[in-house]
């Protein structure tokens, strides 16, 4: 489940992170937008934009991890999580963390990686989690492009975030993100 909106802390602005994070962000959001409004419109600009980094191959890896972290987390979240819309020049929590996972996977910190997820999404999420975020983090690194280790900033940001929520959460829930989860992941498949 997503909500969009602001965080109960301060966000920090999307230009403070890397090239790297904010393609992953922005991927993330407009897929998101994309699944939202049923339009094929932002994927396409989500494939062009990765495939334009990448090559097909690499751009696949990408975008099939991303899916099985949505999935994952449309599935099986803990709560209600937040990101901006994809043009928002801020962050919020819920987004870092899903760039802290990568980048934990990239450095093979399963620990920390394991624990991001925890806080994201029940245990039957898990493992659609941790495979996007390791299939990504795969790629990232092959490519010779490293993400900066955010672990104990998200660490703050998580407990304070865990607080926010509880004391906020009733009024965010949000309709299913998805009517059919198998009819939308088949679907995205053949996109990839």
């Amino acid at each position: 489940m997503y909500a969009y909106g602001n965080d109960d802390i301060a966000p920090s602005l999307l230009k403070e992170i890397s090239e790297s994070e904010r393609l992953l962000v922005w991927s993330y959001r407009r897929w998101i937008a994309g699944m939202r409004s049923r339009e094929e419109a932002h994927w396409k600009l989500v494939w062009r934009e990765v495939n334009c980094i990448f090559d097909a191959d690499s751009a696949r890896s990408i975008l099939g991890g991303l899916q099985s972290i949505i999935a994952g987390i449309g599935l099986h979240a803990r709560r209600t999580l937040r990101l901006h819309p994809p043009c928002c020049g801020y962050i919020c929590a819920d987004e870092l963390s899903f760039v802290t996972l990568i980048g934990a996977c990239q450095r093979r910190d399963y620990r920390t990686a394991r624990g991001i997820a925890e806080w994201l999404v029940q245990e039957e999420g898990m493992s659609g989690v941790l495979e996007g975020a390791g299939r990504i983090a795969t790629v990232l690194s092959e490519h010779r492009l490293y993400l900066p280790d955010r672990s104990s900033r998200q660490n703050e940001l998580n407990t304070i975030d865990a607080e926010a929520s509880s004391e906020s959460q009733e009024g965010l829930s949000d309709p299913a993100l998805y009517e059919d989860p198998a009819d939308f992941a088949e679907r995205a498949r053949d996109r990839l």
